[in-house]
């Protein structure tokens, strides 16, 4: 999976965590052509993929379910 962090966002924490000073640092236009050519871009985010349901999970519910009528 991959972190969206634009070039902007990327000198920022260099600034903020890593302490450099404004001046030091190259411009955002600079930072993004780097990043690009270092194979780092913006890249789609893999989705969660639901989990599979197991056996042991379906007797659970019918269980639940079984206690829930018994009780109204």
């Amino acid at each position: 999976m991959y972190t969206r962090v634009s070039s902007a966002q990327v000198r920022h924490q260099l600034i903020e965590i890593k302490g450099y000073q404004d001046e030091e640092l190259p411009t955002t236009e600079v930072i993004r052509q780097r990043l690009n050519q270092l194979g780092y871009g913006l890249k789609r985010v893999a989705k969660t993929k639901p989990i599979k349901q197991i056996p042991e999970t379906e007797a659970i519910f019918k269980e639940v379910n079984r206690i829930n009528q018994f009780f109204r």
